[in-house]
């Protein structure tokens, strides 16, 4: 979607929001069923077991790759396939992937709703600083950094901040709606810059590093997109196309606009 300079493209997640959509309880073992006999067939873009690890839980179903990079969640609330980086420093060669493994499962697993009162379709991409800076005991650079870009009033010397997370979410009026008569359909736009914890990004003993009183953090950015979609349309494949299609055309200049006005710079 975006390239920004000196950042990596951390991960990137296709998921759906229901209302009142179904009790994922009664569908959990069908879904892991449904999504391991996927895996290895031809032309299914997910690779022979490429889900190693499966969970049921009283809400949902977890499964994921070996490690973990790649995750599938579904329960009654939402559904989410995501992929991301396994260490610091490394980008997502291409989200095609994803975006690819989305569209052919997620249709089939979301037929199992009984009739949901709406959908929403999101897309997230997700943004980290590619290397780590050294820091003092009390300021954190990416934090320093992002109250700088964000935050127009000043801290006093004794003062330094420890964490930041500036959020925007805005909307798009689509048109009449098809859920509530006298309503409008919209798409949410979630823009996020923030300084996060590493092990918590990359929650492995290698990248945990020493200081864990005052663990390292990086800058972040994230952009999140979500389309309200009429409940009685089947979810297909076009669909997904359609609203990354509109993601590139209109969300990328509006939100590289914002990222250039507080500072980020752009490849």
């Amino acid at each position: 979607m975006l390239t920004i300079k000196n950042f990596n493209l951390y991960s990137f997640a296709v998921g759906s929001k229901h209302v009142r959509a179904f009790s994922i309880n009664n569908n959990s073992g069908v879904i892991a069923d449904y999504v391991l006999g996927i895996c290895g067939v031809q032309d299914s873009p997910f690779s022979e077991k490429f889900y190693e690890k499966v969970g049921f839980g009283i809400d949902g179903i977890e499964m994921a790759s070996r490690d973990e990079t790649q995750k599938l969640l579904a329960t009654r609330d939402h559904l989410l396939l995501s992929e991301r980086t396994s260490k610091i420093g490394q980008s997502l060669s291409s989200s095609d992937q994803t975006f690819n493994q989305a569209k052919y499962v997620m249709p089939n697993i979301l037929s199992f709703m009984n009739k949901p009162k709406a959908i929403f379709l999101g897309m997230v991409w997700h943004y980290t600083e590619s290397q780590i800076r050294p820091r003092e005991k009390w300021n954190h650079p990416a934090a320093s950094d992002l109250t700088g870009k964000t935050i127009k009033f000043p801290l006093d010397s004794k003062e330094h901040p420890s964490e930041i997370n500036v959020r925007l979410t805005y909307r798009r009026k689509l048109g009449e709606s098809f859920v509530t008569k006298g309503k409008d359909d919209y798409i949410n736009i979630i823009f996020n810059v923030f300084d996060a914890n590493t092990s918590e990004l990359w929650p492995s003993k290698d990248e945990q590093g020493s200081d864990e009183e005052n663990p390292s953090r990086i800058m972040c950015v994230s952009i999140d997109v979500q389309r309200m979609l009429n409940p009685r349309i089947l979810l297909n494949s076009q669909l997904f196309d359609e609203h990354l299609d509109y993601c590139n055309r209109t969300i990328k200049p509006s939100v590289k606009q914002m990222l250039e006005k507080i500072g980020f710079e752009l490849q």
